[in-house]
C-alpha cells in the first residue's frame, strides 16, 4: 500500500519550499519537522503552552542524544528518561509519563506517510525516522482499579 502525502497542516511539502536546497540539510530538516508539528498541533487548536512545551521537549531530547530524529533509537529513550528520573531533582513519574507520550506523538507525526517527513529523510539522509517509544521502554499509564474491575456499579 502506498501512502501519499496530503496537503495537511504540517506536511513536508507545505513547510519546506521545493525550490530551496539547504547547505546543511540535517538541522534544516529537523527545524522544519518541528515547524510542521507545530502547524499540525495548531490545526488541532491546542494551547500555545502545550505546543511550546512539546517542542521544547523534542529539542532537549535531540540535544541529549546529539542526533536527529531519523537516527533516534529506543535505547535513547531509555537513557534520556532514566536521566530525568535520577539526580538531585528527579522529575515526577507523571511528568515523565506525559513527556514520553509527547515524544511518542512527535515520532508518530514524522513517520506518518501523509506528512512526507520519512520520505524526505530517506531522500536526504538514506535513513527514515522510526517510532522509538514503545510499551517496553516507556512508563505504563496507570488506570484506576475501578476501571480495571469493570467500572462503577
Amino acid at each position: 500500500m502506498v501512502v501519499r502525502t496530503a496537503d495537511v497542516p504540517g506536511a513536508f511539502r507545505l513547510v519546506v519550499p521545493g525550490n530551496v536546497r539547504a547547505l546543511d540539510p540535517a538541522p534544516t530538516i529537523f527545524e522544519a519537522m518541528l515547524r510542521g508539528w507545530e502547524k499540525q498541533q495548531q490545526s488541532r487548536l491546542l494551547a500555545r503552552k502545550t505546543i511550546d512545551d512539546r517542542l521544547s521537549l523534542v529539542r532537549r531530547f535531540a540535544v541529549f542524544t546529539a542526533t536527529y530524529p531519523w537516527e533516534w533509537t529506543p535505547e535513547d529513550v531509555e537513557a534520556y528518561f532514566s536521566r530525568q528520573l535520577s539526580g538531585d531533582s528527579p522529575l515526577a513519574h507523571s511528568t515523565v509519563r506525559g513527556q514520553q507520550g509527547d515524544l511518542q506523538m512527535f515520532c508518530a507525526f514524522i513517520v506518518d506517510g501523509r506528512y512526507g517527513w520519512a520520505t524526505a529523510c530517506e531522500e536526504a539522509f538514506g535513513q527514515v525516522p522510526a517510532q522509538v517509544c514503545h510499551d517496553w521502554n516507556t512508563a505504563d499509564h496507570v488506570t484506576s482499579s475501578r476501571a480495571v474491575r469493570g467500572g462503577a456499579r
